[in-house]
This record gives structure tokens, C-alpha cells and sequence, in this order.
């Protein structure tokens, strides 16, 4: 298992919420790719935080996107080289820190945690154990996913490809999202992990 299933399913229940909201919010909810702006209004009302997005001119190689939070208000900074798959991708998985992390999950050792995530889909299992920032980014990898490329419709996707229909990259360009996390989070260990967390997650509620 790639990540704990416990925490992934913490995780997709409280998406499953902020995509109920969205649903609530969203002039046109099923309209692809999803609103950023109706998204940050949602996680910022479950949040009870004012949030603002900055630009920043640090370059993307090393440190991809942060998130300051106070108790109140949150900061999210993009890196301004990133194209607009992944300043989607950047700016929601930093929302998803406001809405799945405890304090924990903070960090002021920023150095530590770019040292861990040295490659874009590194899943470290080593530190899943011991909760904390980096167990949040992982966490918040699978957030971000969950509400900019909803489960249920990946498998669809999925058999397109399987059938030449397309390719990643139509599917990460239809959803506004990096093809590199298109393709992983279609790939068959990931399917199986979440169709499994889906399917309990289901049978609960």
C-alpha cells in the first residue's frame, strides 16, 4: 500500500464534503475543469479562513507551492513559472492543507521538507508513521486529486485510453490538471487503493 489507507480515507471523506459544498456553490457543478474561484470560496467557508493567493518569483524546481496559515487567514503562494495545470494543481493542494491537517502537520523546517520531496510523485512510506508535514504533502496530493479530477469518473477515462481513444495528456488538459499526476493516479495500484477506500466509504454513509 502505497500511503495508510486510514489517512486516505480521512482524506476522501472530507473532500467528498467540500465537493458536496461545491456542488451547493457551482453555478454549472459538472462543468470540467472545476472552478478554482468557487473552490477556494468552499474551502475557505469549511476552513472558517480568509484566503489570498500571491504570486511569487522564487523559481518552481525545488518548492512547488507553500501555504502560511493563522487562525483566521491563510496565504498561498504559487511559484509565477508554473504553467496553469499545475498552478490548479499547486494552488488546490495547498487549500486541501486547510481543511485535512491538525497542527501537527505545520512545519517551519521548510528546507526538510523540500529534501523529502525530491522528485514530483515521491510517496515516502518511511515517515508515514509519524504523522507531520510530510505525511500532510502526501495527503494532500490525493486531496487535490480527489476534487480537481473526481474519482468517479476516472475510470471512464481510463478505458479511453485503454481503447486508444485518447491520451493522458487530452485527460490532463480536459481537467485542467499536470499530466504527470493524470497518469499516476490512474494507474492500476492507485485505482485498486481508492476503489477499495471508495467502495467502504460508500457502504458506511
Amino acid at each position: 500500500m502505497i500511503v495508510a489507507e486510514k489517512e486516505i480515507a480521512r482524506v476522501v471523506s472530507i473532500c467528498a464534503d467540500i465537493r458536496h459544498r461545491y456542488s451547493e456553490c457551482a453555478p454549472d457543478a459538472d462543468m470540467r475543469p472545476i472552478s478554482m474561484n468557487v473552490l477556494t470560496y468552499v474551502i475557505g467557508e469549511y476552513s472558517s479562513r480568509d484566503i489570498d493567493f500571491y504570486v511569487t518569483k522564487w523559481p518552481a524546481e525545488h518548492l512547488l507551492g507553500s501555504v502560511k496559515v493563522w487562525s483566521d487567514r491563510a496565504e498561498v503562494d504559487i511559484p509565477y513559472e508554473l504553467n496553469k495545470c499545475y498552478r490548479r494543481f499547486v494552488g488546490c493542494k495547498e487549500l486541501c492543507h486547510l481543511v485535512i491537517d491538525d497542527e501537527s502537520a505545520h512545519t517551519k523546517d521548510v528546507a526538510h521538507l523540500i529534501k523529502t520531496f525530491t522528485q514530483p510523485l515521491y510517496m515516502p512510506v518511511n515517515e508515514l508513521t509519524n504523522g507531520g508535514a510530510t505525511v500532510s504533502e502526501v495527503l494532500a496530493v490525493y486531496a487535490a486529486m480527489e476534487l480537481l479530477f473526481p474519482f468517479e469518473e476516472r475510470g471512464a477515462e481510463k478505458e479511453k485510453i485503454a481503447r486508444d481513444e485518447q491520451k493522458y495528456w487530452d485527460v490532463a488538459d480536459y481537467y485542467k490538471i499536470p499530466e504527470a499526476y493524470t497518469e499516476f493516479f490512474l494507474s492500476h495500484i492507485v485505482m485498486e487503493l481508492l476503489t477499495d477506500i471508495h467502495d467502504k466509504i460508500s457502504e458506511i454513509s
